[in-house]
Protein backbone atom coordinates (compact mmCIF):
# COMPACT_ATOMS: atom_id res chain seq x y z
CA UNK A 1 0.00 0.00 0.00
CA UNK A 2 1.66 3.18 -0.97
CA UNK A 3 1.15 6.70 0.85
CA UNK A 4 -0.81 9.14 -0.18
CA UNK A 5 0.38 12.34 -1.94
CA UNK A 6 0.39 15.60 0.23
CA UNK A 7 -2.56 18.03 -0.44
CA UNK A 8 -3.18 19.73 -3.42
CA UNK A 9 -0.80 17.84 -5.41
CA UNK A 10 -2.86 17.09 -8.64
CA UNK A 11 -3.36 13.65 -9.52
CA UNK A 12 -4.19 11.87 -12.83
CA UNK A 13 -7.87 11.34 -12.10
CA UNK A 14 -8.35 15.13 -11.81
CA UNK A 15 -7.54 15.36 -15.66
CA UNK A 16 -3.79 15.72 -15.23
CA UNK A 17 -1.05 14.14 -16.65
CA UNK A 18 1.49 11.71 -14.67
CA UNK A 19 3.84 14.45 -16.43
CA UNK A 20 3.18 16.30 -13.19
CA UNK A 21 6.32 14.72 -11.76
CA UNK A 22 8.77 15.88 -14.55
CA UNK A 23 11.18 18.40 -12.94
CA UNK A 24 10.37 21.75 -13.95
CA UNK A 25 12.11 23.27 -17.52
CA UNK A 26 14.66 26.27 -16.50
CA UNK A 27 14.33 29.79 -17.47
CA UNK A 28 16.32 30.84 -20.10
CA UNK A 29 16.91 34.49 -21.03
CA UNK A 30 19.11 35.62 -23.59
CA UNK A 31 19.64 39.53 -23.13
CA UNK A 32 21.52 41.31 -26.13
CA UNK A 33 21.33 45.09 -25.81
CA UNK A 34 24.08 46.04 -24.88
CA UNK A 35 25.78 42.89 -24.70
CA UNK A 36 25.32 38.94 -24.84
CA UNK A 37 24.29 38.07 -21.25
CA UNK A 38 22.76 34.66 -20.79
CA UNK A 39 20.96 33.19 -17.80
CA UNK A 40 19.53 30.31 -16.87
CA UNK A 41 17.25 30.11 -14.01
CA UNK A 42 18.45 33.48 -13.17
CA UNK A 43 21.83 32.66 -12.26
CA UNK A 44 24.88 33.38 -15.39
CA UNK A 45 25.26 30.80 -17.81
CA UNK A 46 28.75 29.19 -18.31
CA UNK A 47 31.10 31.35 -21.31
CA UNK A 48 30.38 30.28 -24.81
CA UNK A 49 33.72 29.40 -25.76
CA UNK A 50 33.61 30.71 -29.30
CA UNK A 51 32.64 33.72 -30.21
CA UNK A 52 30.56 31.83 -32.99
CA UNK A 53 28.70 30.16 -30.45
CA UNK A 54 27.93 33.81 -29.25
CA UNK A 55 27.11 35.14 -32.76
CA UNK A 56 24.28 31.99 -33.02
CA UNK A 57 22.67 31.63 -30.49
CA UNK A 58 21.83 35.56 -30.92
CA UNK A 59 21.00 34.74 -34.43
CA UNK A 60 18.58 32.58 -32.91
CA UNK A 61 17.54 34.44 -30.68
CA UNK A 62 17.14 37.38 -32.79
CA UNK A 63 15.44 35.39 -35.49
CA UNK A 64 13.32 33.68 -32.87
CA UNK A 65 10.01 33.85 -35.27
CA UNK A 66 11.27 31.15 -37.65
CA UNK A 67 13.01 27.55 -38.39
CA UNK A 68 16.37 27.53 -39.46
CA UNK A 69 17.85 25.18 -42.15
CA UNK A 70 21.06 24.42 -40.55
CA UNK A 71 22.49 24.81 -43.67
CA UNK A 72 21.45 28.22 -44.36
CA UNK A 73 23.05 28.66 -40.67
CA UNK A 74 26.22 27.11 -41.88
CA UNK A 75 26.52 29.11 -44.51
CA UNK A 76 25.76 32.28 -42.76
CA UNK A 77 28.36 31.53 -40.09
CA UNK A 78 31.25 30.12 -41.87
CA UNK A 79 30.70 31.26 -46.05
CA UNK A 80 33.99 30.88 -47.04
CA UNK A 81 34.51 27.08 -45.84
CA UNK A 82 33.32 23.88 -47.63
CA UNK A 83 29.94 22.27 -46.96
CA UNK A 84 31.48 19.09 -45.15
CA UNK A 85 33.33 21.62 -42.78
CA UNK A 86 30.39 24.20 -42.28
CA UNK A 87 28.30 21.18 -40.91
CA UNK A 88 30.83 19.76 -38.64
CA UNK A 89 31.78 23.04 -37.49
CA UNK A 90 27.75 23.52 -37.02
CA UNK A 91 26.97 20.61 -35.15
CA UNK A 92 30.38 21.39 -32.70
CA UNK A 93 28.46 25.08 -32.15
CA UNK A 94 25.23 23.87 -31.52
CA UNK A 95 26.14 21.49 -28.94
CA UNK A 96 28.28 23.44 -27.07
CA UNK A 97 24.80 26.01 -27.15
CA UNK A 98 23.34 22.78 -25.62
CA UNK A 99 26.19 22.48 -22.98
CA UNK A 100 25.82 25.64 -21.96
CA UNK A 101 22.25 26.79 -22.07
CA UNK A 102 20.84 23.09 -21.38
CA UNK A 103 18.74 20.98 -23.64
CA UNK A 104 15.79 23.00 -23.54
CA UNK A 105 17.46 26.52 -25.66
CA UNK A 106 16.74 24.72 -29.08
CA UNK A 107 14.08 22.57 -31.00
CA UNK A 108 15.38 20.54 -33.44
CA UNK A 109 12.91 19.93 -35.67
CA UNK A 110 14.18 17.81 -37.91
CA UNK A 111 17.69 16.64 -38.74
CA UNK A 112 17.63 19.20 -41.83
CA UNK A 113 16.22 22.48 -39.50
CA UNK A 114 16.85 24.29 -35.98
CA UNK A 115 14.81 26.60 -34.01
CA UNK A 116 14.70 27.98 -30.28
CA UNK A 117 12.51 26.59 -28.23
CA UNK A 118 9.24 29.16 -27.68
CA UNK A 119 9.92 29.97 -23.37
CA UNK A 120 13.30 31.60 -24.41
CA UNK A 121 12.98 35.18 -22.85
CA UNK A 122 15.24 38.19 -24.41
CA UNK A 123 14.98 41.53 -23.96
CA UNK A 124 14.67 41.90 -27.44
CA UNK A 125 11.16 40.57 -27.25
CA UNK A 126 10.40 42.24 -24.01
CA UNK A 127 11.34 45.44 -26.77
CA UNK A 128 9.31 44.15 -29.36
CA UNK A 129 6.34 43.61 -27.15
CA UNK A 130 6.78 46.76 -25.42
CA UNK A 131 6.72 48.85 -28.89
CA UNK A 132 4.09 46.69 -30.08
CA UNK A 133 1.93 47.37 -27.49
CA UNK A 134 2.37 51.39 -27.22
CA UNK A 135 1.80 51.39 -30.90
CA UNK A 136 -1.85 49.75 -30.44
CA UNK A 137 -2.50 51.36 -27.26
CA UNK A 138 -5.70 53.88 -26.69
CA UNK A 139 -4.95 54.95 -23.66
CA UNK A 140 -2.42 58.09 -23.19
CA UNK A 141 -0.84 56.97 -19.64
CA UNK A 142 -0.60 53.24 -21.30
CA UNK A 143 0.94 54.56 -24.50
CA UNK A 144 3.48 56.60 -22.86
CA UNK A 145 4.17 53.94 -20.05
CA UNK A 146 4.96 50.75 -22.69
CA UNK A 147 6.96 53.98 -24.29
CA UNK A 148 9.38 54.46 -21.54
CA UNK A 149 9.11 50.74 -21.08
CA UNK A 150 10.56 49.78 -24.22
CA UNK A 151 13.29 53.07 -24.17
CA UNK A 152 14.56 51.58 -20.96
CA UNK A 153 14.82 48.21 -22.38
CA UNK A 154 16.74 49.29 -25.47
CA UNK A 155 18.91 52.34 -23.78
CA UNK A 156 22.07 50.95 -24.89
CA UNK A 157 23.26 49.06 -28.53
CA UNK A 158 22.48 45.60 -29.65
CA UNK A 159 25.21 42.96 -29.18
CA UNK A 160 27.95 45.86 -29.70
CA UNK A 161 30.61 43.58 -29.43
CA UNK A 162 30.02 41.59 -32.26
CA UNK A 163 30.21 42.77 -36.01
CA UNK A 164 29.07 40.12 -38.30
CA UNK A 165 26.61 41.37 -41.50
CA UNK A 166 23.48 40.26 -39.67
CA UNK A 167 24.44 42.33 -36.45
CA UNK A 168 24.75 45.25 -38.17
CA UNK A 169 22.18 45.12 -40.24
CA UNK A 170 19.71 44.41 -37.03
CA UNK A 171 21.48 47.36 -35.22
CA UNK A 172 20.60 49.89 -37.66
CA UNK A 173 17.13 48.70 -37.26
CA UNK A 174 17.00 48.36 -34.06
CA UNK A 175 18.25 52.16 -33.85
CA UNK A 176 15.54 53.16 -35.71
CA UNK A 177 12.57 51.21 -33.89
CA UNK A 178 14.24 53.15 -30.52
CA UNK A 179 14.43 56.63 -32.30
CA UNK A 180 10.80 55.87 -33.02
CA UNK A 181 9.91 55.12 -29.72
CA UNK A 182 11.61 58.26 -28.48
CA UNK A 183 10.17 60.30 -30.96
CA UNK A 184 6.54 58.98 -29.40
CA UNK A 185 7.28 59.31 -26.54
CA UNK A 186 8.39 63.52 -26.92
CA UNK A 187 5.49 64.09 -28.34
CA UNK A 188 2.80 62.04 -25.89
CA UNK A 189 4.55 63.79 -23.35
CA UNK A 190 3.88 67.51 -24.86
CA UNK A 191 0.17 66.42 -25.15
Amino acid sequence: HSTPPPPGTPTPQEGRSPAWNLPPVPEIRLDLFGGLRATVDGRPAPRFRTQRSRSLAAYLVAHHERRHSREALAELLWPDADPVRQRDRLRYELTQLRAVLGPEFLRAEDRQSVSLAPDVRSDLLDFHHAHLAAVRAVDPERRVATLAEAARIAHEDFLPELYDDWVLARREQLRDACWDVLGRLVLDLEE
